[in-house]
């Protein structure tokens, strides 16, 4: 080919690749623009989806009586740096006025006391020739930390040729051990009373001198339980002769034993609690965890008289013909516990909460023991002033429930319809004059469990008392 035709050859050549690029670049710039489209358009869908989002939640907030966040007015916010200041120096005012309330020193009477006299520092000749002006007293308190003694015993054996007569050392918690019970009752007592974890137990006493191996305090805890068995069956016989009695559960993480490589190490683990009240005595049910009915059913299957409880499924089951012995009251806290998360912008909730507070403050007008204030007294004074309460709260729950724009998951329904099933248990209070108006103090009770960290229970540990 001649070099004129070579030229025109790629001329045509690069004519048709300029052609196809600037093809190519307008199908480009075509794509970019949808893409530019759509992104405007998603942008455009997500601020509608959150301005419906917001509409509902303010919608749902109107039906149900509810004001929203943007309703509530910031006292603080209307005030001027000047009065705000002025506000600050009254009440630091109020504070200095008020010093310690006119309150006397707690002098602890009870405490054994070490007497100190103080002479001015000098020389003891010149101190002497001093006759005494006076004499103040001054008091301090200070603490030893905890106290460890070894003490080792020489038990002699006597003989009179015939019969030996041996020393015996004070009676040991346990057989073989060199644990005295006082120990076991100061391991015990850190363990469960104050909730402390095992292994802080151990790091306190190393702190203090003495060195425990964890298997030996684990161990010592678990031979402790055995001994202490006796008194756990003693409490259960005489909680369970009382006629009126308050029940609970509560969960803690569990330790497992891992048998298995897939084995979990931990587990919800339940346990479960009845007191006396009226005798300050509980005790703990603990099958190997569980929640079924039947483990609180087992512990009433022969009880007669009054159990104050939530009203968790197992418990309603007391109210049964099976159970007719048996009389369950309800606990107003936790049906006014439910009006309280309602938030205080609800105002049939609040007014809910209200008369469940005159029940409250009528109650504690008067005291069984008190001024020769009798059981009978206090039953005749509920009598008294509980039915026109139970009336109203009676009145307020249906008036609620009617409602047509009440929605049926919302809070206050919920609420509503848990004060409703509780309504007869409520009622049921009232028919005694020695029953407290809530379930709060097993409540206190169980706290205990929930402070600690970690529990191991072991084959030991069926039931703790």
């Amino acid at each position: 080919m001649k070099k004129d035709e070579i030229i025109e050859l790629l001329k045509e050549q690069l004519k048709v690749a300029n052609d196809t690029v600037s093809s190519l670049t307008t199908q480009v710039n075509e794509l970019i623009e949808r893409i530019k489209s759509l992104e405007e358009l998603l942008v455009q869908k997500g601020i509608a989806i959150d301005k419906a989002n917001r509409q509902n939640k303010a919608l749902g907030k109107l039906v149900s009586g509810k004001k929203s966040e943007r309703q509530e007015k910031n006292p603080q916010a209307s005030m001027t740096q000047e009065e705000f200041d002025k506000k600050k120096t009254e009440q630091a005012e109020k504070r200095k006025a008020r010093k310690n309330n006119g309150a006397r020193r707690d002098m602890h009477y009870e405490m054994k006391e070490v007497h100190v006299t103080i002479d001015p520092v000098m020389d003891a000749e010149f101190l002497k020739t001093l006759r005494l002006f006076g004499t103040r007293t001054c008091i301090r308190y200070s603490m030893e930390p905890i106290k460890f003694i070894k003490t080792v015993y020489h038990i002699n054996t006597y003989t009179d040729g015939s019969i030996m007569y041996p020393g015996k050392t004070p009676p040991a918690l346990l057989l073989n051990s060199s644990y005295s019970p006082s120990f076991a009752a100061g391991l015990l007592q850190m363990r469960y009373i104050y909730s402390m974890p095992v292994e802080r137990i151990i790091k306190y006493f190393a702190d203090n001198g003495f060195t425990l191996r964890k298997a030996t305090a684990n161990k010592l805890i678990a031979r402790s339980a055995d001994v202490l068995e006796n008194f756990y069956k003693a409490i259960c016989q005489v909680v369970l002769q009382q006629d009126y009695v308050s029940a609970d559960e509560t969960y803690h993480k569990v330790l497992l034993t891992k048998t298995k490589p897939t084995d979990k190490g931990s587990k919800k683990g339940y346990f479960w609690a009845v007191s006396a009240p009226k005798l300050g005595l509980v005790f703990f049910v603990y099958e190997d965890g569980s929640r079924s009915e039947q483990v609180i059913l087992n512990v009433f299957s022969d009880y007669k008289g009054t159990i104050q409880s939530d009203a968790y499924a197992p418990y309603r089951k007391l109210e049964s013909d099976a159970y007719l012995d048996i009389m369950r009251i309800a606990c107003l806290q936790h049906v006014k516990r439910d009006f309280v998360d309602c938030g205080k912008e609800d105002k049939d909730a609040q007014e809910v909460v209200d008369i469940l507070n005159r029940f409250y403050r009528e109650d504690k007008k008067h005291k069984v023991g008190v001024n020769g204030w009798t059981v009978e007294d206090h039953l005749a004074y509920r009598q008294s002033y509980a039915p026109d309460i139970l009336q109203d709260l009676l009145e307020k729950l249906e008036e609620i429930s009617s409602r047509k724009d009440l929605l049926p998951k919302s809070t206050l329904a919920q609420a509503v319809g848990y004060a409703l099933n509780e309504y007869n248990a409520i009622c049921d209070i009232f028919k005694r004059g020695d029953t407290a108006l809530d379930n709060n103090y097993i409540e206190r009770i169980q706290r205990y469990i929930s402070l600690s960290f970690t529990f191991a229970p072991g084959n030991k540990f069926k039931r703790i008392g």
